[in-house]
């Protein structure tokens, strides 16, 4: 949506470095609460060391968007996913009023990759990959035995 308003990319990292940088320069220095979703340790220490940023108004940066559009900016643009605006309460939200229509619009489940382990052999993953394959296309036919997932 940032792009949408500005015509131009928000953060245009040359590499996941930088485009840390340009988020946290933008929406701030995230707090201890917004780190804890990150796994790596790495990450986390690489984010502290950043200078600390005050987050930049959107407003600042749109200045010909809507009160509206800004306000649907702000909660879509946020470091922590799990404070993010869902998809179901961005449809709902008043910028999105004109296209909204709950007869219309499709819901989604949390998706789930229970299949994903981190120790998977390449012959695993062929494997896992032709039972989703014939999932769709049950004509593929059985699973190469070298491509069987052990238990």
């Amino acid at each position: 949506m940032a792009e949408f308003l500005g015509r131009k990319a928000l953060f245009p990292g040359r590499d996941y470095l930088q485009q840390l940088r340009l988020i946290v320069d933008t929406l701030g220095a995230p707090s201890a609460s917004d780190l804890s979703m990150i796994g790596n340790p790495q990450a986390v220490e690489y984010i502290k060391a950043l200078p600390k940023r005050e987050r930049v108004p959107f407003e600042r940066l749109y200045p010909n968007a809507s009160r509206e559009a800004i306000d649907l900016l702000d909660k879509m643009l946020v470091f922590d996913p799990r404070k993010r605006i869902t998809a179901a309460q961005a449809l709902q939200h008043e910028y999105l009023a004109a296209l909204h229509n709950v007869n219309d619009e499709p819901d989604s489940e949390a998706f789930s990759f229970p299949f994903e382990k981190k120790d998977v052999t390449e012959n695993e993953l062929r494997g896992l990959i032709w039972e989703q394959l014939r999932r769709f296309h049950p004509e593929a036919g059985p699973t190469p035995k070298e491509f069987l997932v052990s238990s």
